[in-house]
């Protein structure tokens, strides 16, 4: 799998919750929560290389409780303080990798071959979360039949 390490500073993050059952997640309506933040966003003027995440956290799943929490967010940059109807999620400073993906094959899948490349070339992870890095340019609502709208897997490594 193509992929890149960079490393992150400390950001802030600012959006919406869903409740993901991993057993279905195709019922899950990730649409209407990026709708939602797609109606904040349109507020600011974005720079060109922001860029938004969908944080996913696997904190409280176990194996009776095979669901977690989605995140739709972006840069808390762009606030003055955190909306209350909101959430609020930091990136830790430190070193990330990012797999590439493309939004008409995402899924799943793309998740569980970056696991498996990172446990195959036995590369420490936190397991706790993983995220996508989603460009600005191909934002999930304005672009996900493109084979062209490039987005990423992020996951802090150990």
């Amino acid at each position: 799998m193509k992929n890149e390490r960079f490393f992150l500073d400390e950001i802030e993050f600012y959006g919406y919750e869903l409740e993901v059952d991993l057993n279905d997640v195709g019922k899950s309506d990730f649409k209407s929560l990026w709708e939602r933040l797609d109606k904040v966003a349109e507020g600011f003027n974005l720079d060109d290389d922001m860029f938004f995440i969908g944080y996913e956290d696997y904190r409280e799943m176990t194996p009776k409780n095979r669901s977690f929490k989605y995140y739709a967010m972006l840069p808390g940059k762009y606030f003055d303080k955190k909306p209350e109807n909101m959430v609020s999620i930091k990136l830790e400073k430190g070193e990330y990798i990012r797999f590439e993906s493309r939004f008409p094959t995402h899924g799943p899948n793309v998740f569980q071959g970056a696991y498996k490349y990172l446990d195959n070339n036995k590369i420490s992870y936190d397991n706790r979360f993983d995220f996508e890095l989603i460009p600005r340019d191909s934002h999930p609502n304005a672009n996900i039949d493109d084979d062209n709208s490039i987005l990423y897997v992020g996951l802090k490594l150990k």
